[in-house]
């Protein structure tokens, strides 16, 4: 708790809110395992990652950015697209406290190396950090998730080897 002393902002329920605005944010961007796409327990395929989130946090805002389908270079793309442009991505990520990234199982059909991915990844984590700090004052914390494993015996070495490299 030592490292939490030091900061002027709030705790809630024990997660600083780094931009002291008494609400703690959290989005969750990636693809259809955020979204919640092909989650039997959803029917309306908008739970997923986050929906887990918030059920586990349930005080928190939790902010679901998952696309079903896509790689990490699209939504690399997709960010600097979007975000910059003030609309929906832009507010969906403002006040942000922690930024959640779980991408990168699709970039398998693809048939790039998983160190494409990994760059992929980081770009993201880079973009977020500095174009919230820019635009909002502030970056969130950002986290990586390791990828899920996959019942598809020819795609988990690829899951493997971008797992191995992202701890």
């Amino acid at each position: 708790t030592l490292a939490f002393e030091a900061w002027s902002c709030p705790l809630i329920h024990g997660f600083v809110d780094f931009n002291c605005d008494g609400i703690l944010k959290i989005a969750v961007t990636g693809d259809s395992i955020v979204r919640g796409r092909g989650d039997p327990d959803l029917t309306d395929e908008t739970g997923g990652y986050a929906l887990d989130l918030q059920q586990a946090l349930p005080n928190a805002m939790v902010v679901n950015l998952g696309i079903p389908g896509v790689t990490s270079g699209t939504l690399y793309s997709e960010y600097r697209r979007n975000a910059p442009r003030m609309r929906e991505t832009y507010e969906k990520i403002k006040d942000t406290d922690y930024f959640v990234i779980e991408v990168g199982t699709n970039d398998y059909w693809s048939r790039k190396p998983a160190a494409a991915t990994l760059r992929n990844i980081d770009r993201i984590r880079s973009y977020v950090m500095h174009f919230c700090a820019d635009a909002f004052g502030i970056a969130p914390v950002v986290a990586v998730t390791t990828l899920p494993p996959t019942r598809r015996t020819f795609q988990q070495p690829f899951i493997d080897s971008v797992n191995l490299n992202l701890l």
